[in-house]
């Protein structure tokens, strides 16, 4: 509905300046608002918006105000500007059209990206997941890995009973369950790699091989660090 709105006033707005392009630099200003507000109240444009005829009446100034700023003496200055800004708002509108278009197709891959993410029921042990890391880092699949890794330090933790592991349970709430258990050092080495698995795996940002090793090396900390 919001982009409904928003190319229903962008298209409105073009077809004004275009209007003004054309416009004589001696019309009344007053006899131009009147114009104006005759033309957003065409039921074309408003049967959609019959509740918001303030919203209607403001854009209706608006563009009306700027009509005043656009008559100049200069007939041929006039249209020069009335020309350029019909231009610009043109560009604007494209651009706002293709931002939001990238937005949309960039949430549709992450959710398509995550949708295959889980986590398992019954957690495998450390080693076996840190195994399997391996074998997708040989492959090329480094989102895999890391979240392999990322397990393997789920999974090592509930071994030592540091944390309870529960598949309703989010990975931040693991990191608040080790803070209240005063295994602060724990919680520091584990909070970086939570973060980077929320963006490379629930995500959809590219993982590459240094995140992969970066899980690594946070589970053999984490490892020298409960052994201590």
């Amino acid at each position: 509905m919001a982009l409904r709105r928003l190319l229903v006033a962008a298209l409105i707005i073009v077809a004004l300046e275009a209007v003004c392009v054309c416009a004589d630099p001696s019309d009344n200003p007053q006899r131009v608002r009147q114009e104006l507000k005759s033309v957003l109240s065409d039921p074309q444009y408003n049967r959609d918006y019959q509740p918001h005829s303030d919203w209607s009446e403001a854009i209706a100034r608006a563009v009306a105000s700027l009509l005043e700023l656009l008559v100049v003496k200069d007939t041929s200055l006039g249209e020069v500007l009335s020309f350029l800004m019909a231009i610009l708002i043109i560009a604007a509108f494209i651009g706002l059209v293709a931002l939001l278009l990238s937005k949309f197709v960039n949430a549709s891959e992450r959710l398509s990206d995550s949708a295959g993410v889980s986590i398992p029921t019954d957690l495998p042990q450390s080693r076996p997941l840190l195994r399997e890391a391996e074998m997708l880092a040989a492959r090329g699949d480094y989102r895999g890995a890391l979240r392999c890794a990322y397990l393997a330090c789920i999974s090592y933790l509930d071994e030592i009973q540091a944390i309870r592991f529960e598949r309703s349970r989010t990975n931040w709430e693991y990191l608040r369950e080790l803070r209240a258990t005063g295994r602060e050092q724990i919680h520091d080495l584990l909070r970086p790699l939570t973060a980077l698995f929320d963006q490379k795996v629930y995500g959809g940002e590219e993982c590459r091989e240094p995140d992969y090793e970066m899980a690594l090396q946070v589970y053999y900390a984490i490892t020298t660090e409960a052994a201590a």
